[in-house]
């Protein structure tokens, strides 16, 4: 095993533990499609509400294997999620900061409901 196969099932692992279920919208430019997938949900701290992060924004964890295992697009600003009924924006996603050995392991997306 590599740090990054280890890595990938720990995230799979907690995703199961503290995951929440999600429909992802993919934005196709005429309509959404969906699919399945999950999220990790943190609020942003106080102090990293600054530039264009607001009170209400939320920060997400969207576990890549996922998204690989379903044959899902990958998630861009305007696309959408659906959580417990609600529905809430992409704003931004960050693809960098999840990685490890080149290996990614989920996304980090920005929030609007």
């Amino acid at each position: 095993m590599t740090l990054a196969t280890d890595a990938a099932a720990f995230f799979d692992t907690c995703f199961d533990d503290i995951g929440q279920p999600i429909t992802f919208l993919k934005n196709t430019g005429i309509a959404f499609d969906p699919y399945a997938a999950r999220i990790v949900i943190i609020a942003y701290n106080p102090n990293e509400m600054i530039g264009t992060v607001t009170q209400t924004d939320l920060r997400g964890y969207l576990l890549a294997a996922d998204f690989t295992a379903g044959a899902i697009p990958i998630p861009t600003q305007g696309d959408r999620i659906t959580l417990s009924g609600k529905t809430y924006a992409i704003l931004d996603v960050d693809a960098n900061t999840q990685m490890i050995s080149g290996t990614l392991l989920a996304w980090i997306v920005r929030l609007e409901a």
